[in-house]
């Protein structure tokens, strides 16, 4: 690949640009691909597919969309370390719980200390209950 003056502004840009990125004119058309019967190598002599198919923009993807069910022991170990911040609400997907519980902690702390302290005890407890109660994630599935 090397470099060459856009026809327009000059701006050096790759000659393989369909369009210079500074000015937006079009270049010559790209290099052709090699001639039938040659092969084209990468990095380390790999060949390069050039008929695979290229991901754009807008187009669906093809990946996997089901995440695998939330782990019950992590869920449980997370309860039990950081409870009243409520991490294991944020790993179930229950967002708002534990973004309340973050915000409600804070506010105490600047409050008055003291609530803080009973705020704390009392999400705490609740994180112990919730690490035993609770069975499903914010979309219904069972904890594996």
């Amino acid at each position: 690949m090397a470099l060459v003056s856009c026809k327009e502004c000059g701006r050096q840009i790759s000659d393989q640009a369909a369009a210079c990125p500074g000015c937006g004119a079009p270049q010559r058309q790209a290099r052709s691909p090699a001639p039938s019967g040659h092969v084209i190598t990468g990095p380390g002599g790999v060949p390069v597919d050039l008929a695979a198919p290229v991901f754009e923009i807008g187009q669906q993807s093809t990946l996997p969309t089901q995440l695998a069910p939330s782990s019950r022991t992590l869920y449980i170990v997370l309860a039990i370390l950081f409870g009243p911040l409520g991490f294991h609400d944020f790993y179930i997907g229950k967002f708002g719980l534990g973004a309340l519980k973050i915000i409600a902690l804070l506010l105490m702390l600047v409050a008055e200390p003291l609530f803080f302290a009973a705020l704390f005890v009392a999400l705490y407890l609740l994180g112990l209950i919730q690490a035993f109660t609770v069975r499903h994630d914010s979309k219904g599935t069972p904890l594996a």
